[in-house]
């Protein structure tokens, strides 16, 4: 059932991109088209008269409407041919013959008699885009008034053109072949129209299980390095990026600085007020630990974009901060900064201020050094490194232990 929702999801979806690139720039080139020969209509009319400005309307009106079809043909289909390289549609073969042989007959024939033919087209192109059937009911009306013209034997006249008499006959052939065309041409754009749908719609849905697919691997990404309580770096990316860590350490034969934090009592806090308040307890001393190391640390260092660290939860109440590039008294400076922040009071939900756990932390920090007279081997084994950096700070942190609330720090 979800899978079926999903599909018609993505195929509302596509249905209305697809109405969207049909009728976006039609619309918008129509009325702007109008606007423009309407414009320049009415300053021939103020200019010269009525009858020249009628003239030059239905003179240009071929240009417009052509140029506009063409136009128009293309911008809709310009994603078919970004995507298709043989997307050019029957319908669109279709009318683009129609206005080929339309601007040959205007521009090498001397009668004016094809002209009304144009007053026929453009509603016909418009009900072309709007709908098969309303353009088959045009098509019925016009085939329906040629039928009752013949009948009654009327001629068909415009006055605009030196009161030139049009014969029912030539009007009626050329009527009919632009009508067959464009039945035709409908009839190839409902058809490629129905298939490309399907294409459009397979596309949609694959697109769509494609972007949860990605959806889900961001999350078993994120699941698998990343401390859903917290938001740190869990116990596999520390390992990872510690040792990246220590890379730029030796590359730069700078400094590194490991500290083990553990979270005093938090057994206590377990047993007292249950696991709920003890994950809340977690979770406050993440946002402390970054806090605080964002203010002495990284903030200085974060426009420049350098990697100096990073803040990981090991395990349980266990967090490892690492520091690179860093002096052994900035790191004492950060120890005694960790403490004081961890140890504020904070308020628990549920729980009455009197009757919520004090906060405390033992840290052991673990500093080396790639310069000077102490200088490290810079070429030792990143791994080892790692270890020997962790069994220290490790180490530290039981000393700092005994007394609770402080820091112990290791320089080797």
């Amino acid at each position: 059932m979800k899978e079926l929702g999903t599909q018609s999801h993505a195929l509302g979806k596509v249905n209305g991109d697809f109405k969207d690139v049909e009728y976006s720039l039609f619309f918008k080139s129509i009325c702007l088209s109008w606007c423009l020969y309407t414009f320049m209509g009415v300053g021939v009319v103020f200019y010269h008269g009525i009858s020249l400005g009628v003239q030059f309307l239905l003179g240009f009106y071929w240009f417009l409407w052509g140029g506009l079809i063409v136009y128009t043909l293309l911008s809709k289909n310009k994603e078919f041919f970004l995507k298709w390289k043989h997307s050019i549609t029957y319908s669109l073969a279709s009318f683009l013959v129609v206005v080929i042989i339309s601007l040959w007959w205007h521009l090498f024939k001397t009668s004016q008699s094809l002209i009304p033919i144009w007053i026929v087209l453009l509603p016909m192109f418009v009900l072309f885009y709007l709908s098969l059937i309303s353009y088959l009911l045009y098509a019925l009306v016009i085939a329906i008034l040629l039928v009752t013209l013949t009948y009654l034997h009327s001629p068909i006249s415009l006055v605009f053109f030196n009161n030139e008499t049009i014969s029912l006959s030539d009007f009626s052939r050329t009527v009919i072949l632009y009508t067959g065309v464009a039945i035709v041409s409908a009839l190839g754009k409902y058809i490629f129209t129905s298939e490309m749908r399907g294409v459009m719609r397979r596309f949609a849905i694959l697109s769509h299980e494609n972007k949860d697919l990605l959806q889900k691997q961001k999350k078993i990404y994120y699941n698998a390095y990343y401390d859903i309580l917290t938001g740190l770096y869990n116990r596999s990316m520390m390992e990872t990026k510690i040792l990246e860590a220590i890379g730029i350490a030796q590359n730069d034969t700078s400094s590194i600085a490991v500290l083990f934090i553990d979270l005093d009592n938090f057994k206590r806090i377990n047993d007292n007020f249950g696991h709920r308040i003890g994950d809340f307890t977690l979770f406050t001393l993440a946002k402390r630990l970054r806090k605080t190391l964002y203010d002495d640390w990284f903030k200085a260092h974060i426009k420049n974009n350098e990697n100096k660290g990073f803040v990981a939860r090991l395990s349980g109440d266990e967090f490892i901060i690492v520091l690179v590039d860093v002096d052994a008294k900035r790191v004492k400076t950060i120890c005694r900064n960790l403490v004081r922040a961890c140890s504020k009071s904070y308020t628990i939900p549920s729980v009455k201020k009197s009757k919520t756990p004090r906060l405390s932390v033992s840290i052991g920090a673990a500093y080396m050094r790639f310069y000077g007279d102490k200088a490290y081997n810079v070429f030792q084994d990143k791994s080892a490194i790692r270890r020997n950096l962790l069994r220290h700070s490790d180490k530290g942190m039981y000393v700092a232990k005994r007394k609770k609330n402080t820091y112990h720090f290791l320089e080797y």
